[in-house]
């Protein structure tokens, strides 16, 4: 950890040890107070706040505070002019209070009235360096920021999170481009497990999402094909699952599932019904969890992963789903059932009727799987 960041967390954790001091002498000094979208941050001193947060978001400010529950962030101002309370959430519930000193700005937060969190944004040469926040259970987290004159270019996070008993730690650099007049076009966080995400993308520039994930589709059609063409099968099959996991659909691993383990799935009569048994693939014999591959795919899931939460990806995996479900020549010589059927399937077995309707055009035939029993989850009623 730099001398500067330590630095930074020690003003931070003395603004923890004097939190109510903070908001007292906060809440004393509003005159005046404006309301604006949620969200906006412009009480938040380090550059670019809002867009690291919430990409290009539009701020409405409002004649006067909006009525409960809100969508709005409320700025009480002192007689200088500065911003030194924000109240948020749709009970105004969330209540940051400032204290602006001559190499920074303190700032703590208080939730329903309780303390969460301190924080400090230690100012060099005009400009935010670092800033640092420590929550009242003790987890961390602090950002460096790097200019190219005025201009900020990038970022280096640190944050812990709680899960249960376990603290997490994450760590990922932001990286900002201009275009030639100056204007800010993109953010970018790269992760430390080497994963990107645009988090800001300015209109106009770079690629659509939409036409990446056509592309993506495209291409999870001809994999699919070539897979299917390289395999036999000497029983009839009745399906071709496409296993992704929810959080990140791409690339799938498929797998055919024959009649005559449907049958016995069905025969088997599970108490807790067939669906695990019909739609997990790790149930099939042979599978080993190769998902499909090739350079093309892996660059577009890239491309795709840096803008989507994985729901543009499970869209175009659904659409070349129903794209070789309406025209079936891929299949070749394999045999087949005659309500044969391309669907994908998540991991967790949680979306199985959702995925199903949205790869069959047909709109029969989630009614006949579930009148067959094949839908079934648990016991019978």
């Amino acid at each position: 950890m730099s001398d500067l960041i330590e630095v930074t967390l020690a003003r931070a954790r003395a603004v923890l040890d004097q939190a109510e001091e903070v908001r007292a002498a906060a809440d004393a000094s509003v005159v005046r107070w404006e309301w604006v979208t949620e969200g906006a941050y412009e009480h938040r001193p380090e550059p670019l706040a809002r867009e690291r947060s919430y990409g290009p978001k539009r701020v409405r400010r409002f004649a006067e505070r909006p009525p409960l529950p809100a969508q709005a962030e409320g700025y009480g101002f002192d007689e200088g002019g500065d911003i030194v309370r924000c109240r948020a959430g749709e009970q105004l519930e969330s209540d940051e209070l400032l204290r602006h000193e001559p190499d920074g700005v303190a700032s703590v937060v208080f939730y329903e009235g309780k303390l969460t969190r301190a924080g400090f944004a230690l100012v060099a040469d005009g400009r935010v360096a670092c800033t640092a926040r420590v929550a009242q259970d003790g987890l961390i987290e602090h950002e460096t920021f790097t200019y190219d004159d005025a201009r900020l270019i990038g970022v280096d996070a640190y944050m812990e999170l709680r899960n249960v008993d376990e603290v997490l730690a994450v760590e990922y650099a932001s990286s900002c481009a201009y275009d030639v007049d100056g204007r800010l076009v993109e953010i970018v966080n790269t992760y430390d497990t080497g994963r990107k995400r645009v988090v800001y993308r300015a209109s106009g520039y770079g690629r659509p999402k939409a036409r990446v994930a056509a592309d993506v589709e495209d291409e999870l059609v001809r994999l699919v094909s070539r897979w299917a063409a390289e395999r036999t099968s000497a029983e009839p099959v009745c399906s071709l699952l496409l296993q992704y996991d929810i959080e990140d659909p791409l690339p799938p691993a498929p797998a055919f599932v024959t009649e005559a383990h449907r049958e016995r799935v069905l025969a088997a009569d599970d108490p807790e019904g067939p669906l695990y048994g019909l739609w997990n693939v790790a149930e099939l014999d042979g599978f080993d969890g190769s998902p499909l591959a090739s350079e093309a795919l892996e660059a577009l899931a890239t491309e795709l992963r840096a803008v989507d939460d994985g729901a543009a990806a499970r869209k175009a995996l659904q659409r070349a789903c129903r794209r070789l479900n309406e025209d079936r020549s891929w299949l070749g010589d394999t045999a087949r059932t005659g309500d044969f059927v391309v669907t994908c399937v998540d991991l967790e077995l949680e979306n199985v009727e959702v995925d199903l309707k949205a790869s069959v055009a047909d709109g029969t035939l989630v009614r006949r799987l579930r009148k067959a029993d094949a839908l079934r989850r648990g016991p019978r009623n």
